[in-house]
């Protein structure tokens, strides 16, 4: 995988969608194409819309009750950047985070910004 310095490193964690992770690659000097290409097999799997969890749960917006797979979208980027689950649900295009406190249980959590808002198109 490219390596990435610290500070934009830092700057990612932040970050909680895939649009907003380019960004902030862009904006640090990151050849975003070259990055998404370098990472590892099992992170660009789940590229290309929907998400398939492992664990066999139904992912549900907390915003709208959507859970059909094919209007939720899994932020792979910012997932793995962040350690953290990140979802877009395309009903309603709001986005969510899974959290989970005993690894046995989750809750969908709404994100109470939108990410995508401060991004100059």
């Amino acid at each position: 995988m490219i390596q990435i310095s610290d500070e934009p490193r830092e700057k990612l964690k932040t970050c909680k969608s895939d649009v907003e992770v380019a960004k902030m690659l862009a904006d640090n000097g990151v050849d975003v194409e070259e990055f998404q290409k370098s990472l590892p097999d099992e992170v660009l799997n789940r590229i290309g819309g929907g998400y398939k969890d492992v664990f066999g749960d139904t992912i549900c917006c907390p915003w709208c009750n959507e859970s059909e797979s094919g209007n939720i979208s899994y932020q792979v980027t910012a997932s793995f950047l962040c350690a953290i689950d990140y979802y877009r649900c395309r009903s309603c295009n709001k986005f969510f985070r899974r959290v989970s406190y005993d690894d046995e249980t989750y809750e969908m959590r709404r994100l109470s910004d939108d990410p995508l808002k401060n991004i100059e198109w």
